[in-house]
């Protein structure tokens, strides 16, 4: 009875482990899966801070031509926004360099596979030429007459 009970703990333990391991691969290949899709959406994006920043610049030109009427906490505040804004365009570009660094390398890793793949099939090819030629020789020697046809002729 305590073998009997023992064995189906650890039978359940085992699968539990099993499905938590496929749990995890399945998990880990759309996670990156994701991050390929995330990675091509965010490089082919152009930044929206720029487009903010751009806004944000015509603005700025505006109060430096009437500078003389604008208060100091505008300026002020101003300032404070040009310098968010100029955080978020070099956040923005670094995201875009290192998507486009990532799927860099994964361009470069696949082309490596590929560069392996294509050795591999003329290799394959190259035995499957010769095996042909070994069995067209076999062939030809089956279609010869044997010394046994000779003898019996």
């Amino acid at each position: 009875m305590f073998k009997h009970r023992n064995m189906i703990v650890v039978t359940i333990c085992i699968l539990v482990l099993f499905f938590a391991l496929v749990f995890r691969l399945v998990f880990l290949t759309l996670g990156e899966e994701n991050r390929l899709r995330t990675d091509f959406r965010l490089m082919n994006r152009s930044p929206v801070s720029l487009e903010l920043l751009n806004t944000h610049v015509t603005k700025l030109e505006e109060m430096t031509n009437n500078i003389e009427n604008v208060a100091f906490g505008d300026i002020q505040n101003a300032i404070k926004k040009t310098i968010i804004l100029v955080n978020q365009s070099n956040l923005e570009l670094k995201a875009q360099y290192e998507s486009w660094s990532e799927i860099q390398s994964k361009i470069k890793k696949d082309s490596i596979s590929f560069r392996n793949l294509k050795e591999t099939l003329v290799e394959l090819e190259g035995a499957e030429n010769e095996r042909i030629i070994k069995l067209k020789e076999l062939f030809d020697k089956s279609e010869q007459p044997s010394t046994f046809d000779n003898i019996k002729n």
